[in-house]
């Protein structure tokens, strides 16, 4: 039962970590996409030249944007997981 809750708290760790990175990993796989139907559409453009860099700065936007919201999501999780793991020593221990 013991590796039952560990494996549990790492999947609800795994989760966590997916909910704080997916605005970012969202949003650039939007912009990657754009940049493969523009270098598709207009090949003569050479869109990768561009891209690159593009995609660097629109992350660091994207991460402005959402860091506010993630130190509220950052303080929840760790109060969650700081339960978790006081459950998981006082049931086991």
């Amino acid at each position: 039962e013991s590796f039952r809750d560990i494996a549990g708290l790492a999947s609800w760790m795994y989760a966590a970590g997916v909910i704080i990175a997916l605005p970012a990993i969202g949003s650039l796989m939007m912009v990657n996409l754009a940049f493969g139907i523009l270098s598709r559409a207009a090949p003569q453009i050479s869109p990768f030249s561009i891209g690159f860099p593009l995609t660097i700065g629109l992350g660091f936007v994207i991460i402005y944007i959402t860091l506010p919201a993630v130190g509220n999501h950052l303080v929840n999780f760790s109060d969650q997981m700081l339960e978790m793991t006081r459950m998981l020593v006082v049931n086991n221990g």
